[in-house]
């Protein structure tokens, strides 16, 4: 049995094929999020504007939280700009609605963001993860 290598290509801006969408059209919207290389920390998510989607990992089961195997990929959209933030948490396709989140004072995406929150964003691990035996491209900014 041969194992299936995985091939992550982390190109700068100017010259990434983010920009041509043909070569997006077959990769999830999670993966076609990564591409455009912001590295997503707490404060983008609170400028954001509404529709505005990010791409995260995120652990639903709050019973075991640094179970790092339980986090899974999601797209965040954001569906209100004022405070309290409200979030739609979709399937990585970006297409299904999987929860509606409400903030509150110390609740909620941006709110319980980073490395060691329950929402973060993606590291290479998450990214060769999903990519194993395809090619994805991603900007330099992807963090380690």
């Amino acid at each position: 049995m041969t194992e299936e290598v995985t091939e992550v290509e982390y190109l700068d801006s100017p010259c990434s094929p983010i920009c041509n969408t043909n070569i997006l059209h077959d990769q999830s919207k999670w993966i076609q999020l990564i591409g455009t290389g912001l590295v997503v920390e707490a404060h983008h998510l609170c400028s954001a504007e509404k529709g505005n989607e990010f791409a995260c990992v995120h652990n639903p089961d709050n019973t075991d939280f640094m179970n790092q195997e339980k986090f899974l990929r999601y797209v965040l959209r954001k569906t209100k700009s004022s405070e309290p933030y409200e979030w739609d948490l979709l399937d990585e396709t970006g297409t299904t609605v999987v929860e509606h989140i409400i903030e509150d004072e110390d609740q909620g995406p941006s709110k319980e963001w980073g490395p060691h929150g329950w929402y973060h964003h993606p590291s290479r691990e998450d990214i060769a993860k999903v990519s194993k035996g395809k090619t994805v491209y991603v900007g330099l900014s992807v963090p380690v």
